[in-house]
């Protein structure tokens, strides 16, 4: 299904002086980065669509959270099935592309896991950081003001 364009940006980028895909592979980092990048969004988008899931637009906050978690755990399943990592740059554009913008009720869980990262002793991080991986702990506002 092709995107629907904009007639005024149609006509814009036609008459552009330049050839945006090469200006596109430059930003990115080349044609391969761009491939992949491309690709990481348009399974993201199927993925949306085959989850169920819905954009937040009408929703009330109960509605937008609950919404939120769905993604979420969507997005963190077909992660670690693909065998990517959450801090990776192919996890970002997959996030960003179900959730962009919009933050994530795990937000938080990913600043309490990094404090114990970079602040945890060495035991500390084997028994807590495992747990924190699989979500089997959950960090919330009380557990990141410790640190303070």
């Amino acid at each position: 299904m092709a995107a629907k364009v904009n007639p005024d940006l149609a006509r814009a980028r036609a008459q552009a002086t330049f050839d945006p895909l090469q200006l596109t592979n430059y930003l990115y980092g080349g044609p391969e980065k761009v491939k992949r990048k491309r690709f990481l969004q348009n399974m993201a988008l199927q993925v949306y669509k085959e989850e169920g899931c819905q954009d937040f637009t009408d929703m009330n906050r109960d509605e937008a959270y609950t919404e939120a978690l769905h993604k979420i755990t969507v997005i963190y399943k077909k992660l670690a099935e693909l065998g990517i990592q959450r801090d990776s740059p192919d996890a970002y554009v997959f996030r960003e592309s179900i959730l962009p913008r919009d933050g994530h009720p795990f937000s938080i869980h990913f600043i309490g896991r990094t404090t114990v990262a970079k602040q945890g002793s060495e035991s500390q991080c084997a028994k807590w950081l495992p747990l924190f991986d699989s979500f089997q702990v959950i960090s919330t506002y009380g557990q990141t003001e410790l640190g303070h």
